[in-house]
């Protein structure tokens, strides 16, 4: 059901879109898609996180350069868009960060979205969405490469 949600606003927004673009259309009549393909591929992808109905969270330790990692914790407030996301550095900080905003979708179509926060000289962090987890990307919104690659994956948690 949240998938078929999910794919209702795609449709919604690419229509939205469509109507904005240019007048001119060429019709093309020969629709050979297959419903029960569509489903099947929107059943197998993953939903994302501020389209849960109920909260979810994400969590797990990160890399940092000046101590043995950085937990950090992300919960998407669903169904009103926004999330709180905590970021404590290990053997450093003896309380955790925490950091509220909005979540803003930066593409449906590759499931990338990015943490915005209420102060705006913090960081916005963009993650992509992925089977039970979502990825965090560097600064580009590029997915980080390398031997350390997997350690940028926070997992879904229990509420």
């Amino acid at each position: 059901m949240k998938r078929l949600m999910f794919l209702g606003s795609l449709c919604g927004v690419v229509a939205l879109l469509a109507s904005c673009g240019n007048a001119t259309t060429t019709t093309n009549n020969t629709d050979t898609t297959d419903t029960a393909a569509v489903e099947q591929t929107v059943a197998a992808m993953p939903a994302m996180p501020m389209m849960e109905a109920q909260p979810v969270s994400y969590e797990d330790t990160i890399p940092a350069a000046d101590c043995p990692g950085i937990l950090m914790k992300v919960t998407f407030n669903n169904p009103d868009g926004t999330y709180t996301m905590s970021t404590l550095y290990l053997e450093r900080d003896e309380q955790p960060e925490v950091v509220s905003g909005i979540v803003k979708v930066l593409d449906s179509a590759a499931m990338t979205f990015a943490l915005c926060p209420q102060d705006t000289t913090l960081q916005t962090y963009q993650f992509k969405v992925e089977q039970d987890a979502i990825r965090m990307l560097d600064s580009e919104g590029q997915e980080i490469t390398g031997d350390i690659a997997d350690k940028y994956l926070l997992k879904k948690v229990a509420m």
